[in-house]
């Protein structure tokens, strides 16, 4: 990266150096014609097998001088089926436009983790029907999680943090993926009744095969196929009295993972001049949105 940052310098003060004072001035105005992009709906749902409040977008992939009012598709039927037999659907009955576009739904069970073909199907009106495939991988257990408090040091500030470490234990003969959440809830007395919240924990981890992502970790089982593993990182101090502390470990597709994988790269790499262009990975059969699934364990520790 050092040596692509100086060699873009470098080509800059050459630029420079060759254009006359008054382009460097006025600036040199270069046309170029932009693909063509058809609007098309775009979903995006993560599926977990415990799950039973469902939450989908559908928004629209349009050119980038498209200046449509509304990011959002409102009238999408959502249908998501095992082995052909519709587990549930969505319509704009159940679009929430002050909930960022979601489409939200509550079950009155998990879909569970039956195995199967799962499909992902969105219909809108004029447009070509979209749909999405996965299978069901298999459920792996937390075996327990360590607790450090003031043990984690950032390599980057020097600066400490609690240090966490969850065992778990990798099915064998199987390419695994995964990811990591960690969440508190809480209880907020406001003198005339109480509130629980949960909040989701910064994660960071030294571990070279861990990737550090949007409030998660995620990772493969290249480095522990078929044995106990075990997961060290460092989260935010626990502030609040009376907090429990509750870590999710989710198996997950690679679909799923190869999504999360880039929108961390694009987080990453936003508002970076020197970054190059993330792609948001896509299952889909227009190549727009994605449909993951995951089968999850949570565990509870006291601190």
């Amino acid at each position: 990266m050092k040596n692509k940052i100086s060699y873009i310098i470098a080509l800059m003060l050459s630029l420079i150096a060759l254009n006359s004072c008054d382009n460097f001035i006025n600036g040199v105005v270069r046309e170029f014609d932009l693909p063509e992009v058809e609007q098309q709906p775009t979903p995006f749902m993560l599926l977990d097998a415990q799950d039973t409040a469902i939450d989908a977008v559908v928004s629209w992939a349009t050119g980038i001088l498209d200046d449509g009012t509304s990011r959002f598709v409102e009238n999408a039927n959502i249908t998501v089926s095992r082995d052909g037999n519709v587990l549930f659907t969505m319509n704009g009955d159940d679009f929430e436009v002050l909930g960022y576009g979601l489409y939200r739904k509550s079950l009155s069970e998990p879909i569970g983790a039956v195995a199967g073909t799962y499909e992902l199907r969105v219909e809108v009106p004029d447009y070509e029907i979209v749909t999405a495939t996965q299978q069901m991988p298999s459920q792996v257990m937390i075996d327990s999680v360590a607790y450090t408090p003031q043990g984690y040091i950032d390599p980057l500030d020097n600066w400490r943090y609690d240090e966490y470490k969850l065992y778990f234990s990798d099915p064998i003969g199987e390419e695994n993926y995964y990811a990591v959440e960690m969440f508190m809830a809480y209880v907020q007395d406001w003198g005339m009744g109480t509130d629980t919240f949960l909040q989701n924990m910064y994660m960071m981890s030294q571990e070279l095969y861990v990737e550090d992502g949007y409030y998660n970790l995620i990772f493969k089982d290249v480095a522990f196929d078929g044995q106990q593993a075990v997961i060290s990182f460092g989260a935010d101090e626990v502030f609040y009295q009376d907090t429990r502390v509750f870590f999710r470990l989710y198996s997950i597709t690679e679909d799923y993972y190869r999504y999360l994988k880039s929108f961390n790269d694009y987080d990453l790499s936003f508002d970076n001049p020197f970054s190059e262009p993330t792609l948001i990975h896509s299952n889909t059969n227009i190549s727009f949105g994605c449909f993951g699934l995951s089968n999850s364990d949570m565990l509870e520790i006291q601190q």
